[in-house]
């Protein structure tokens, strides 16, 4: 049983309903430059090269999806597909409603961690006690063979 094949389905099915739609396409992440600012508008963008073969730039509020930085320091977009349309003025801009959307419905499909928080606590505290008991062991078996444990050349 596959719980993200939901998703992908779904993903897949809203792509080919936009299939003939030139304004609106995905966009990887991986594939998209560090994020960039437009001194003009005073806006963030990403370089991406459209379905139609040319390079665009596509304003968003990036920072907010960035997980690092290049060397340049500049913001790098996390591996995600972000959904991407043209506004009234002729721009690519990120569709942030449809994407936090996107992930709204991948959240409900993931499967849940069952146990309540306090019986997380619990199994939190018990694995505290048996630590000391452990580097315990781990030590008496250090010594028994010689103190070398652990030591690669």
């Amino acid at each position: 049983m596959n719980g993200g094949s939901g998703f992908a389905d779904a993903l897949r099915e809203m792509m080919e309903k936009k299939k003939g739609d030139k304004d609106t396409f995905t966009m990887t992440g991986q594939y998209a430059s560090s994020v960039k600012y437009d001194n003009e508008t005073s806006r963030e963008y990403v370089m991406y090269e459209a379905p139609n073969g040319e390079q665009v730039k596509v304003y968003g509020n990036w920072n907010e999806y960035a997980v690092s930085q290049d060397e340049e320091g500049n913001d790098v977009l996390r591996d995600e597909d972000y959904p991407i349309r043209k506004n009234k003025d002729g721009e690519y801009v990120f569709d942030e409603a449809k994407f936090e959307e996107m992930m709204q419905r991948k959240e409900a499909e993931e499967p849940r961690d069952e146990a309540r928080p306090a019986e997380r606590e619990e199994e939190e505290d018990d694995m505290e006690e048996q630590r000391p008991q452990e580097q315990e062991a781990r030590k008496r078996l250090m010594m028994m063979l010689g103190g070398r444990m652990g030591y690669r050349k």
